[in-house]
């Protein structure tokens, strides 16, 4: 997820006057207080916030050992981000 950050990081900053970057802890964070959730979240924990708060359908591809495969977790960040920066606007 870093160097997607960079990324758009950098695209946001030549396109946009306005943007906000997050780390991934920032993310969790945001989404933690919002949700009065009282642990510490993990990128393996978001897959499961996202289809309890948001949603119930989300899932993501199975490995060859019948868990979720690492791409979920990625797809899982990528929401994440979003809603946090959605949730840190309001």
């Amino acid at each position: 997820m870093a160097g997607f950050n960079r990324v758009i990081t950098v695209a946001a900053a030549k396109h946009a006057s306005d943007f906000e970057y997050y780390t991934e802890a920032q993310v969790r964070k945001i989404i933690k207080t919002s949700l009065n959730i009282n642990r510490k979240l993990v990128k393996e924990d978001m897959p499961d916030i996202i289809r309890e708060y948001l949603e119930s359908r989300f899932s993501g591809p199975l490995n060859t050992k019948n868990e979720l495969a690492e791409e979920t977790f990625d797809e899982a960040d990528g929401i994440s981000t979003g809603w946090a920066f959605a949730l840190n606007r309001r």
